[in-house]
């Protein structure tokens, strides 16, 4: 099925991507990190955080 998709179209059937490279903690350097963690926890404390449960409803719709 999948093959035959590529084949039709000259395309996968979905697409490729990769995440930043800034997500992944074990390739910051130490000051890169905590310079992350702390602008997190400034959002944290300035109240610009969101309601986790009502995040994973939208992000379901959204993607489903």
């Amino acid at each position: 099925m999948y093959l035959d998709h590529i084949v039709q179209t000259d395309r996968v059937p979905f697409q490729k991507s990769t995440p930043p490279a800034s997500i992944y903690a074990d390739a910051m350097t130490t000051e890169t990190l905590h310079r992350e963690l702390m602008a997190g926890y400034g959002d944290m404390q300035a109240g610009r955080v969101h309601d986790a449960a009502a995040f994973f409803e939208a992000f379901r719709q959204t993607h489903a």
